[in-house]
């Protein structure tokens, strides 16, 4: 659960002070194990796990004191198959393992909450919904996936996504919800990727150990247009955060403080 403080909400939201308020952003997110392979091999040590993640990702205006309207709720899941090699050889080496993963098909959607949606269809004349949802693939392939307790350690990797052949673009669109209005298909069908992440332990007197963490994701993808006035075009984007975690005594559990800073366009995206 995050407390979110947004620079830019869309012309259309009804609140014109709810840039002054945080608003609440609830993550929940769960891997669901289907199989794993993990042998000593002459080359080093093979991992391969199939699993089935699910995301829900909830953005919530708590402190609107009318309604407390959801603004937007996100569904992400698939199938996921990861191929990890620590060779026997590079134990202590910059560079530990290798992995490869591969996204056969996952399944992403996007809905504007009610409240939102139906008060801007009784006040708002020109106000169009667009439900973004999709089917694509994704292949990934990077460095120290799997890290050591303990030990400092930079990971990264480098992925592709693309919409599944069957699918036309990444939104569709109902005449009804959109009153009419024209809108563009999306002609984008694809992006790149690049992940890093640094985590630096840190030991204290009483031989607990705590961590430092820095993480970013850049993308060169699509930001939806629409409208033939606001046309479809390719973006980057950078979403970065930085945190501090301890370890719960007795658990593999962390608790953490964490800054997150994404791109204020994808904020509200499925959004004429």
């Amino acid at each position: 659960m995050e407390a979110v403080k947004l620079n830019k909400l869309h012309p259309f939201y009804y609140i014109s002070n709810a840039t002054f308020r945080p608003f609440i952003d609830v993550q929940t997110g769960y891997q669901l194990p289907i199989f794993l392979y993990a042998k000593d091999h002459t080359i080093g040590n093979l991992k391969i796990s199939v699993n089935a993640p699910v995301s829900i990702t909830t953005l919530v205006d708590l402190f609107e004191n009318i309604t407390a309207p959801v603004i937007n709720n996100d569904y992400r899941f698939g199938v996921q198959a990861t191929f990890l090699l620590s060779p026997a050889n590079q134990v202590n080496r910059f560079i530990r393992n290798y992995h490869l993963m591969v996204v056969p098909i996952f399944h992403e959607s996007t809905h504007i909450g009610d409240e939102f949606a139906l008060h801007c269809f009784v006040q708002i004349p020109n106000f169009a919904r667009i439900n973004v949802s999709y089917e694509a693939w994704q292949v990934m392939a990077g460095i120290n996936r799997l890290r050591e307790p303990q030990k400092r350690n930079l990971s990264a990797e480098i992925g592709y996504q693309r919409l599944m052949p069957f699918q036309s673009g990444y939104y569709n669109v109902d005449d009804f919800e959109v009153k009419g209005v024209p809108i563009s298909p999306s002609r984008q069908r694809d992006l790149w990727f690049f992940r890093a992440e640094y985590t630096h332990p840190q030991r204290f007197g009483n031989g607990r150990t705590s961590e430092y963490i820095a993480s970013t994701e850049i993308r060169r993808e699509t930001k939806f247009g629409y409208t033939a006035d606001n046309p479809e075009k390719r973006a980057w984007s950078v979403n970065t955060y930085l945190g501090f975690r301890v370890p719960i005594k007795n658990t593999p559990t962390w608790v953490g403080i964490y800054f997150q800073a994404l791109p204020r366009y994808s904020t509200i995206r499925p959004i004429a």
